[in-house]
C-alpha cells in the first residue's frame, strides 16, 4: 500500500497494470499554474470531454482524484483501494481512459473518483506520464513545463522490414517572400482571408478580476513582449467593464543577456465562463496523421509564429479581453492564447 505525503490518495497499482506512456521525445510547452491570492494552493485546468476540472496540483499524491464527472459518457470499469490522510483504506472507482487536454498536450488517462476530497487533484501518475518538470521560483511562483529543446516526434510503429531514417532537409525556394519568415520569435502574422471574430456573451455580469501583484523579474521578463504587441498593433489601450488578470511565466531558456525569457499567459477562465462557446471545427490530429498514406516519402513541417494572434476580433468584442498594465487597461485585436 503506497500512503500519499501531501494530502491526495495514494493506491496501490495492480499486479500487471500497464500504462501508456508519451514518446518521451514528445514536447510538452509551458502549462499555466494558478491559484487563490495569499494562499500557497497551486491549480491547473484539465479538460475532459466537454468539461473543464480545476486541479489542485499534488505531487503527494499518488494517484489523481476527480470529484464528480458530469459528462455521462465516462463510466466506472473497476475499483481500486486507496488510503487518504485519514489513514484508513477505503475501495473507490476507478473511470474508464479518457483523452485529457493539459495546456494544448492531449494524453489518456484513467482518474480515480472521489466525492470526498474538498478539490479534484492532478496527482504523480499524470505528472509523469506528462513528463513534467515544476519549477519553483524565488518568488514563490511555479510553472509546469518540459525543456523547449525536446523535439516535438509523432510515434511510428515499423515492420521487420523497415528502418528509421534521420530526416533530410531542403533549401527553401527563393520565389517564396521573405516577408512570411518570422524574423524573430514575437512577430506575428494576419490571417487576411479571416473574419474578424464577433463574441456574444451571457446576460451574467461581466467579470472584472483585478490584478494579481506581479514579482518585479516577472515585470521586466515580460515588458519586451507587451512593448512588441503594443508596437505591432495587437494590444491597445481600453476603457472596459471586464478585466483578467495577466500571468507571466518563466521560459526555460535564456535570452542573450542571460536573463529569462517570459511567456504571456492571460487567465481567461472567467470570460471563457461568460462567452457562449463556438462549436469546436478543429481537426483531431490523430485523425489527420492517421489519413497520411503508407506509401509517402515527403513530409513538409511548418512552424507557425504566433499563430493564435493572426486572427482578428470584431471591434464591437475587443473589450472582452481586457487587462491591466501598469496601471492601465489594454486589450487584444486579435484572438488571445486561452480563449476557448
Amino acid at each position: 500500500m503506497m500512503v500519499s505525503g501531501g494530502g491526495g490518495p495514494g493506491a496501490q497499482e495492480p499486479e500487471n497494470t500497464t500504462v501508456d506512456f508519451l514518446d518521451p521525445n514528445v514536447l510538452l510547452p509551458i502549462v499555466p499554474i494558478h491559484g487563490p491570492p495569499h494562499t500557497n494552493e497551486r491549480h491547473v485546468t484539465l479538460k475532459g470531454g466537454n468539461t473543464y476540472y480545476d486541479c489542485l496540483l499534488d505531487t503527494g499524491a499518488t494517484r489523481s482524484v476527480l470529484k464528480n464527472v458530469p459528462d455521462l459518457n465516462c463510466y466506472s470499469v473497476d475499483s481500486q483501494s486507496v488510503m487518504g490522510v485519514s489513514g484508513i483504506p477505503q475501495r473507490v472507482d476507478k473511470l474508464a481512459p479518457r483523452m485529457v487536454s493539459v495546456g494544448p498536450l492531449e494524453v489518456q488517462h484513467s482518474f480515480l473518483l472521489m466525492p470526498d476530497p474538498p478539490l479534484n487533484l492532478l496527482g504523480r501518475d499524470l505528472l509523469c506520464k506528462l513528463r513534467a518538470t515544476i519549477t519553483c521560483s524565488p518568488d514563490g511562483s511555479l510553472s509546469l513545463e518540459v525543456p523547449e529543446e525536446s523535439l516535438n516526434l509523432v510515434p511510428v510503429l515499423l515492420s521487420e522490414n523497415q528502418e528509421a531514417k534521420e530526416p533530410s532537409t531542403f533549401e527553401i525556394p527563393k520565389d517564396i517572400l521573405e516577408s512570411l519568415w518570422a524574423t524573430s520569435s514575437s512577430d506575428v502574422g494576419l490571417l487576411k482571408s479571416a473574419v474578424p471574430v464577433q463574441i456574444k456573451t451571457k446576460s451574467s455580469p461581466p467579470p472584472s478580476i483585478p490584478q494579481y501583484p506581479l514579482s518585479k523579474e516577472a515585470i521586466e521578463g515580460i515588458t519586451p513582449v507587451i512593448n512588441s504587441l503594443i508596437e505591432q498593433g495587437i494590444i491597445i489601450p481600453c476603457k472596459s467593464e471586464y478585466n483578467t488578470p495577466i500571468l507571466p511565466i518563466k521560459k526555460p531558456k535564456r535570452g542573450p543577456d542571460g536573463k529569462h525569457l517570459y511567456r504571456f499567459i492571460q487567465d481567461l477562465r472567467a470570460v471563457n465562463n461568460h462567452v457562449i462557446k463556438r462549436h469546436s471545427v478543429a481537426s483531431n490530429i490523430h485523425t489527420i496523421i492517421s489519413s497520411i498514406s503508407s506509401t509517402a516519402t515527403y513530409f513538409t513541417v511548418v512552424d507557425l509564429c504566433s499563430a493564435f494572434f493572426s486572427i482578428p476580433i470584431h471591434e464591437n468584442s475587443r473589450h472582452i479581453f481586457a487587462f491591466t498594465w501598469k496601471g492601465s487597461q489594454y486589450t487584444w485585436c486579435r484572438l488571445p492564447q486561452g480563449y476557448v
